[in-house]
Formats: structure tokens, C-alpha cells, sequence
């Protein structure tokens, strides 16, 4: 043990024995620093030595040393550095324990330094050698493998690259072959339809349209066989009306034409569904139905005009699979084009019909107006006529004869007019009745009043009726209803609109009515009831300008009071007109 002056005591069996280090005297003073203890990760570790290996998530080397001196140990100072690493010492200082933290992978040798002065140092003769191991992934035995397969996925993904590029190249020239054949298809598909649509065209009836359409079917698509069915009146079957192949031996005429039910075969089964049929095999199809030879393959597509099936355009193969969709599609275009040409064709021949039944009526009009003519100037108006113009003028009442006279040269030149055309105006019209109805006031007296009306606001002017329809039931009324009435007698008679096209004329009097008017005539042994030679041609014109059925038919009907008593007649007519004005 050591004393407060430095003097050191040994005990001992006799007694106590001590030194006094500051009285003693050396030749030389040296150091030898020595390394005592390696801890790693504060654990203290016994079996360390030169080459120590440490795993490289080792936290931290606390390395122990210590340079004997019995003059002092706090006296002595230390100094150090890690070889390879440090080039310069570092300074520890009185510590005699250094603690290394975070060292980086690779190879150390510590060296440890003493001195008790500070200018004289004394090197450890032995020194700490240690390594500390890279990560798993920095050592040659994962980084090699890894490389390995690195090199691997790298030859991996350009040989994959290589294939993607071949792969694109050939789709870009696969969709440039595709494309090359879509436009092909198109360029064929549009020389076929042309060549379709110019002959069908070309054709101005059904028979030599559909004779046309099974040559071209044969002729364009490399068919071996084409029978076109057209639906019968009733439309309960198909009937063969052209056929090219074996059907026709190259003539226009059908070998042994068959008809086929609406619903039987896949012809008849086309016509009741409207909708195409592509049949791969028809042995494998219970509703073929064998024309004049079995054939395996077929192709039906219907001809729908204004949503109706109108016929069928068939065609059979011996080879089974034969008909694409490129047929089906060219069929198709080819049958719409076929329903469209019979369809026009149908409207020409409707409207070649209508002009032969215009011209028909036109020459019936003309035969009307020459007998209307010949009925409004009946010699029984005429002698009434020069009859009155007598008594006027025997009477010495030249005013009313001259009247009478200047009226009726008025009336006879609105006829003549009226004559030569089939529409006058309606203004016309009504100057027509009115110097009828003047002409036969002054014959019959004053008790005879009339009046013509427009309703509706409608502009006279503007309007055009056919002329000399009217004047017939004026006259039938004045002649059959007023005349054997004695006392007022008044006629009316309205015009008023019935429709965009139709005007209605009301003619009502307050005649005797159709009862004693039939009684008096069977007396007098005259014609029918309100009947005449007029009345027949008015009916008759009717009809012809009633030929659509749009007018409805003209009317006669008593009037009758309160008291149920008959109180004259009321005439219901309808005229089409050419032009519609309202005021």
C-alpha cells in the first residue's frame, strides 16, 4: 500500500517493510505499454488475438491497455491510430481504454503508444490486429452469384426484347396483310355491288330483273346454282320465278318450278323470319328441303320491301362449308338492291296506272262537260226562259224583259265559260248561282228569295271548286220543293270549309219536302225524286273526282220543325278544291 508522502508498505511475516520510490534512482526509465482487454458490445471478450474477426453489425470495440510505471500510472499519457487507416496518431490521453464505434468493413491493426513526459514515447511491442467482416451481400459468395444472375435476367430481358420486337414487327406486317386484305375485300366487294347495281338498273321490269340477278349471282360470285322464290298473293308461299344453273338449262325458263310454304325449309323458314341463313351443311339440317339434286351448303337471304319479305334469293353448293360471309354480306347488299328496283318499279308501273286513269278521267270530263252543257241549257229551262221573256214582253213590262234578257245572256255566258274548264273560283261559282237564281226570281215571282253565304272567313277568290256541280241541286230544290209550294219560298245555300281539301255546301229550302215531292211526280208521271238528267251527270262526276275515295258522298235529308212536321230539304255536298284561302 502506499503512504501520503509515496512511500510504498509491504507487510510481511516480521513486520512491515517500505520503499520510498522518490529516493530511488534509475539508469534509464522506459515504458512498456501492453494491450490488457478487447470488449465488444460492452461484453468482455477472453479468446481474442491477432486476426480477430467481427461480424459487420458489431456496435462498438472497446479496447484496454495499460504502460506499467511505479512512479505515477496517472502520470503516463497515450497515444494511438488504426494503421492503414490513420496516418497521423491521436491523442487518448491519460484514458487508457479507446472505444471504436461504427467502423467500417476491412482489415485494422491498433497500435498503442506510451509516454510519461510527452516527448518521449515507447511503441507497444505487440499490436491488436482485428477485421471486421463485410455484409453477406458485399462478399464474393452472394455478390458473385448475384452478378451471376444479374448477367442472367440481363440476357433474360434482351432475348425478350429481341422476341417483343420480332413479335411487333410481325403484327405490324400481319395488320399490313390484313389491312391489304380488307382493302382488297372492299375493292371487290364495290366492283361486285356495281356491277349488281348496274344491272339492276338497268332493268324496267320484275320478270327481267330477277332473271338479271340470278346470271350475276353466277356469273360475279362463282355460284353453281341461283333460284329466286317471290311471295304468291296471299302470302302463304314462295314461288320459283327465275333460277340460273340446273334449274334453267341457260334459257330464261324454269325446269320443273316448285313452291314452297311460308315456315317449310330453310327457304321457307328465310320468308317467315326475315332473316338470312347460312347453312354449313344441310345434311345436318332437318328442314332442307332437295330441289331437283342434294347439295350440301346453302345460302338464303330475304328481299324485305317496306318491312315485308317479297321473296328470297337462294343458292345451293354440292361442297359442304362453301358459302362465307363474304357471300352472305354481297347477297345481302345485292337483295336490297333488288327490293329497292321492284319497289321503284312497282311505283312506276302505280304511277303509269294513274296517268291512264287521269287521262281516262279527263276524257270522261270532257264527255261531262259537253252533256252538262247540253243539261243546264235543257229544252225545258230554255222554254221557261223565252216563255217568261213572252208574258214580259206581251205585258207590255219591258223593264223586267229586258232584265230577264240581260240576266239570262250573262247566265248563258258564265255556262259557256264554265264549260271549257274543270276548276273555276269559287267567287265565280257563286255569280254563277247568283244570275241563276236572279233569272228564276223574276220567272217565279217575288215570293222567291235566295241567299249565298261564305263562312269561315274563306276568300272566295282564292279558292277553286269544279264548275257546274252546284247549279244542279239549286235547280233540283227550286224545281221539285219550291215550285208546288205556294206562298214564301226560300232557298239558302252556305259555303264553309270541311278539311285542308274539301269544302262542304249546305243547300236547304223550305219546300214540300222529298215525300210529296216523289207523290206529285208519280202523278204527273215525272222523274224520281229530286232526280234529273243533271242530277245523273252530278253524280256521275262525283265519282270520277271521288276515285282516292276522299270526299265523302253527298247527302239529302228532310228538315223538319218542331212538331216533327217536314219543313223542307237540306243538301250536304263536298267539292275538292285546288287552292285553300281564308280571308
Amino acid at each position: 500500500m502506499r503512504a501520503q508522502d509515496g512511500t510504498l508498505l509491504f507487510p510481511g511475516f516480521s513486520g512491515v517493510s517500505f520503499v520510498k520510490p522518490s529516493e530511488l534512482t534509475f539508469g534509464s526509465r522506459r515504458l512498456y505499454p501492453v494491450i490488457t482487454t478487447v470488449r465488444i458490445n460492452d461484453k468482455d471478450t477472453c479468446c481474442w488475438q491477432n486476426g480477430f474477426r467481427l461480424p459487420h453489425k458489431t456496435g462498438a470495440v472497446e479496447i484496454r491497455f495499460v504502460a506499467p510505471f511505479l512512479f505515477g500510472a496517472e502520470k503516463v499519457s497515450y497515444r494511438y491510430k488504426l494503421g492503414e487507416f490513420d496516418k497521423q496518431w491521436h491523442d487518448a490521453g491519460t484514458n487508457n481504454s479507446i472505444r471504436l464505434a461504427n467502423l467500417a468493413p476491412g482489415k485494422y491493426r491498433f497500435v498503442i503508444a506510451a509516454s510519461f513526459d510527452g516527448k518521449e514515447w515507447f511503441d507497444a511491442s505487440s499490436d491488436f490486429r482485428f477485421e471486421v467482416l463485410p455484409p453477406f451481400w458485399l462478399r464474393w459468395w452472394f455478390i458473385v452469384p448475384v452478378l451471376l444472375a444479374l448477367g442472367m435476367l440481363l440476357w433474360w430481358y434482351i432475348k425478350w426484347r429481341e422476341k417483343q420486337t420480332i413479335q411487333r414487327q410481325a403484327s405490324a406486317m400481319e395488320m399490313e396483310r390484313i389491312r391489304s386484305a380488307a382493302l382488297q375485300y372492299e375493292l371487290e366487294m364495290e366492283q361486285v355491288v356495281h356491277f349488281f347495281g348496274a344491272t339492276i338498273s338497268a332493268q324496267y321490269s320484275v320478270e327481267e330483273l330477277l332473271w338479271a340477278v340470278a346470271k350475276g349471282c353466277i356469273a360475279k360470285l362463282d355460284f353453281e346454282d341461283c333460284v329466286i322464290y317471290l311471295m304468291n298473293s296471299t302470302g302463304t308461299a314462295l314461288v320459283q320465278k327465275a333460277a340460273w344453273g340446273p334449274k334453267s338449262h341457260g334459257v330464261n325458263q324454269i325446269v320443273n318450278a316448285i313452291e314452297i310454304p311460308v315456315g317449310k325449309g330453310i327457304v321457307g323458314s328465310v320468308a317467315a323470319t326475315g332473316k338470312a341463313e347460312l347453312v354449313a351443311d344441310t345434311s345436318a339440317d332437318s328442314r332442307y328441303i332437295q330441289d331437283d339434286a342434294m347439295r350440301l351448303s346453302e345460302l338464303a337471304v330475304p328481299i324485305m320491301i317496306e318491312g315485308k319479305v317479297a321473296g328470297v334469293i337462294d343458292s345451293e353448293h354440292p361442297q359442304a362449308d362453301f358459302y362465307t360471309q363474304r357471300h352472305l354480306q354481297i347477297l345481302t347488299t345485292v337483295a336490297a338492291l333488288c327490293a329497292e328496283r321492284m319497289a321503284k318499279i312497282a311505283a312506276e308501273a302505280a304511277t303509269r296506272k294513274k296517268e291512264t286513269e287521269v287521262l281516262e278521267l279527263n276524257k270522261n270530263l270532257a264527255i261531262w262537260q259537253l252533256a252538262s252543257l247540253r243539261a243546264q241549257m235543257n229544252p225545258h229551262f230554255l222554254f221557261n226562259v223565252m216563255n217568261s221573256i213572252q208574258q214580259f214582253t206581251l205585258q207590255h213590262d219591258f223593264e223586267n224583259a229586258n232584265k230577264y234578257m240581260t240576266r239570262f245572256s250573262k247566265l248563258l255566258r258564265k255556262v259557256l265559260d264554265s264549260a271549257v274548264h274543270e276548276f273555276v273560283s269559287l267567287e265565280e261559282e257563286i255569280e254563277h248561282l247568283q244570275l241563276y237564281l236572279e233569272v228564276e226570281q223574276l220567272r217565279m215571282g217575288p215570293d222567291l228569295t235566295f241567299q249565298l253565304q261564305v263562312y269561315d272567313d274563306l276568300e272566295p277568290d282564292a279558292i277553286r271548286i269544279p264548275g257546274m256541280l252546284v247549279q244542279p241541286f239549286v235547280e233540283n230544290a227550286l224545281k221539285h220543293g219550291l215550285a208546288a209550294l205556294s206562298g214564301k219560298k226560300v232557298i239558302k245555300v252556305g259555303f264553309d270549309s270541311y278539311s285542308e281539301q274539301v269544302i262542304k255546301v249546305t243547300i236547304e229550302d223550305n219546300g214540300i219536302g222529298r215525300e210529296r215531292s216523289a207523290a206529285l211526280q208519280q202523278r204527273q208521271q215525272h222523274f224520281l225524286p229530286h232526280q234529273s238528267r243533271g242530277m245523273a251527270l252530278v253524280a256521275e262526276r262525283l265519282e270520277l273526282l271521288n276515285v282516292g275515295g276522299q270526299l265523302p258522298p253527298y247527302s239529302i235529308e228532310d228538315i223538319r220543325n218542331k212538331d216533327g212536321d217536314v219543313a223542307g230539304t237540306r243538301v250536304l255536298l263536298y267539292l275538292p278544291v285546288l287552292g285553300f284561302g281564308h280571308a
